[in-house]
């Protein structure tokens, strides 16, 4: 999770993009907290969703490390 704090405080201070390519896994975590709002809004969570939405976030996740990694 190598820039998330860093991410999150450009996020805090509006710069959006900035945060996106502080940390990338932003867009991905944005996506499944709306997801996951809307689904609790209509009370229904399928486990269907919630396990794509965790293993989505996990690749990703993974994903950035590798390219963090590889960036020296």
């Amino acid at each position: 999770m190598c820039g998330a704090q860093r991410g999150l405080l450009l996020l805090l201070q509006g710069q959006i993009w900035a945060a996106i390519v502080q940390f990338p896994p932003f867009v991905a975590w944005t996506l499944s907290a709306t997801a996951l709002c809307v689904c609790e809004i209509k009370r229904k969570i399928p486990q269907k969703t919630t396990n794509v939405l965790l293993w989505g976030n996990l690749i990703v996740l993974l994903l950035n490390a590798i390219y963090q990694n590889l960036q020296g």
